[in-house]
């Protein structure tokens, strides 16, 4: 293969299986030279499956202790590739085209250790992960502001938004803690910082937000008791914040099992509030366009999802305590259990209190 045409040799190489790529980069100068060539990253682009980024995560042994886990798994959910290390507790994370240079990558902000507690490097710093070059984490010129727990996170043009919730305690023994939206440049520099509507300023847990179609979507629960949720958008270009329909079916656990898919915001599952009392799962997928409620398809069975992400194609869900997935391709759920799987069990590489971030993985 070192006799053909360099476009040719990284054709092929781009091929190679993501979880083979370290020994045949080993192989030879000339292939090692390929791997890292802006030509290979194009082919491996048109040829490849999505891949889920699982960063963090939480400890099976019951000590409840925060792991540094940063892996990557196929579209049947294999193992295929272990990167650098990053807390990510209580983080947001986003994949974000054009971060670095030309390609994508990852941003991580805020975050801390099993303490609990935020650090001047955990709590309000910002890091970003190459997915195209290397598994190095850098940092990131952006910081949150003091006490912002779990930021929520979407790139929407040549913006980075950063949608900032801060804890019931930090807004009970603070005058100014309410939710904020922050946008930034790709560079990390704050540019605005957008005052959201007085129904969603103050809400009661983080809210869930997305780009679609132009504008930015909030999921927000707003009533403790009956666990209500609404929705409202942001257009960027006007300024314009709009009430939206509020998800038909209402019930604890909408803001982690909601996430875009194909320019449509997908909410997924629930714990929902019975009329004459008590709750039940369901399994119920709503489904948003933009302008009204449509459904989707049902999970295999009824869940509270603890984290829903979109990369290429398909819908990723955990359920069961992190012992169970279901991945949406084609309109059809299939089921994976942690038996099924290579991978280490779900509960020792999810994210502690945070998404995961997936994408395609050149």
């Amino acid at each position: 293969m070192n006799s053909l045409p360099d476009d040719v040799l990284c054709r092929c190489l781009a091929r190679v299986p993501m979880a083979d790529r370290v020994p045949a980069e080993r192989v030879c100068k000339g292939w090692r030279t390929a791997f890292a060539s802006k030509a290979y990253t194009v082919g491996r682009g048109a040829c490849a499956e999505p891949l889920w980024l699982v960063m963090g995560g939480r400890d099976g042994d019951g000590t409840g202790r925060v792991l540094d886990q940063c892996h990557m798994l196929d579209s049947s959910l294999q193992k295929v590739a272990q990167l650098a290390p990053r807390h990510s507790a209580s983080a947001g994370s986003a994949v974000i085209p054009g971060l670095i240079g030309e390609g994508h990558g990852v941003l991580v902000m805020g975050g801390h250790g099993a303490d609990h507690q935020p650090t001047a490097i955990r709590g309000r710093d910002a890091r970003v992960l190459n997915l195209q070059g290397g598994s190095v984490w850098g940092l990131w010129g952006g910081l949150l502001p003091d006490h912002c727990s779990k930021p929520s996170i979407c790139a929407l043009g040549e913006s980075i938004y950063v949608d900032c919730y801060y804890s019931y305690y930090n807004m009970m023994h603070s005058d100014d803690a309410e939710s904020e939206l922050l946008r930034y440049d790709k560079h990390g520099n704050l540019l605005e910082t957008i005052q959201k509507p007085d129904a969603i300023r103050e809400p009661l847990s983080c809210s869930c937000m997305h780009a679609i179609n132009g504008r930015l979507f909030f999921l927000s629960r707003v009533d403790d008791q009956d666990s209500i949720y609404r929705l409202d958008s942001y257009d960027p270009a006007t300024g314009e914040w709009r009430r939206m329909p509020d998800p038909p079916i209402q019930g604890l656990g909408l803001d982690v099992g909601a996430t875009e898919h194909a320019g449509k915001l997908y909410v997924i599952g629930g714990n929902v509030l019975l009329t004459m009392g008590g709750r039940k799962l369901v399994a119920d997928v709503r489904v948003f366009d933009g302008q009204e409620w449509s459904t989707g398809p049902p999970l295999p069975s009824p869940a509270v999802c603890y984290f829903a992400v979109s990369a290429g194609d398909r819908i990723l869900v955990v359920v069961d305590n992190f012992r169970m997935a279901y991945v949406l391709h084609d309109g059809t759920w299939r089921s994976y259990s942690c038996d099924e799987t290579e991978f280490v069990a779900f509960p020792y590489v999810v994210p502690l209190g945070s998404p995961a971030v997936a994408g395609h993985i050149a």
